[in-house]
């Protein structure tokens, strides 16, 4: 019963090989991408002011620049530091009080259980939109506090999912062998449940949530709900870090019609935002095909 215990852990999936690895190729691809932004700011690539406004891609400037004639690819590897941080405290959060709850209201079905449900419909309920309008507020002009409560506002989707696959989980006949043969609780929920079944789709969850963050970062500094140093150019005449919704603001407030070159930084930041979106989602539905499948 043991032996057939152990087999029940699905192994974990190869990046390049078996179901989803097409999903999971695409999403490396477009996290690399960002990662390696995120390593040329980090080691020295700043948003200076180095050409004329609306340059096309050179050797000097690869991306081109912007209207006011920074480097679009040093735009955008700086715009990796604001939502990078805030993605991780979201996850951070997201998924630790998810699986927690999840875990516990599967677990004790009575008013432990009932509690924790009543919790996360009363999270549920409320307009997401407008609670994270009032952290935004509550928290400007640092993102990383509203990370907290992206995370939570997230947290009723992980607890969900955990939930239920536990109470379907512990009803089968290896967790009985396991518990019969002596193996603690604890054992049972976090190393043959949590990690042998489960893992995938919280990884997934993790995946969606940082996407999820991506997006509201973009959204709100579009709108300019948020701000991050953004008074346009620092003290020394260089622009400071945005996310990517206040380079879509800034490069659609100098685009013309009558010039089409002045598109170009709409189009780079944009397609950018898309890529980072996709390969999120694709990650996380990759690695949850593995899991299943495997």
């Amino acid at each position: 019963m043991i032996a057939s215990a152990k087999r029940a852990h699905p192994p974990r999936a190869r990046v390049l090989d078996g179901p989803g690895a097409r999903y999971r190729a695409l999403g490396s691809v477009a996290v690399g991408i960002s990662l390696i932004l995120l390593g040329l700011h980090v080691f020295g690539m700043t948003p200076g002011i180095g050409g004329a406004a609306f340059e096309q891609p050179s050797v000097r400037h690869p991306l081109g620049t912007d209207g006011r004639g920074a480097d679009l690819l040093a735009l955008i590897a700086a715009a990796q530091t604001t939502f990078v941080l805030p993605a991780l405290i979201a996850c951070a959060v997201g998924i630790v009080a998810g699986v927690a709850a999840g875990l516990a209201a599967a677990w004790y079905e009575g008013r432990i259980g009932a509690l924790i449900r009543f919790a996360a419909v009363l999270i549920g309920t409320f307009p997401r939109i407008v609670l994270l309008v009032l952290i935004a507020i509550a928290f400007e002009p640092s993102f990383n506090g509203a990370a907290v409560a992206v995370g939570v506002t997230f947290f009723p989707n992980i607890m969900g999912e955990v939930r239920q696959r536990v109470a379907d989980l512990k009803r089968m006949e290896f967790v009985t062998a396991l518990r019969a043969h002596g193996i603690g609780l604890w054992r049972v929920i976090f190393v043959h449940l949590l990690r042998g079944h489960l893992m995938g789709h919280v990884t997934r969850q993790a995946f969606f949530l940082m996407a999820y963050v991506v997006l509201i970062e973009a959204s709100f500094g579009y709108l300019g709900a948020l701000r991050y140093n953004w008074d346009a150019f620092a003290g020394d005449g260089e622009p400071r870090a945005e996310g990517l919704g206040r380079i879509l603001a800034q490069a659609l407030s100098r685009a013309s019609i009558a010039d089409l070159g002045s598109w170009w930084p709409v189009a780079m930041a944009g397609a950018f935002l898309v890529i980072l979106l996709g390969g999120l989602a694709a990650l996380g539905e990759g690695v949850v095909q593995g899991a299943e499948e495997a």
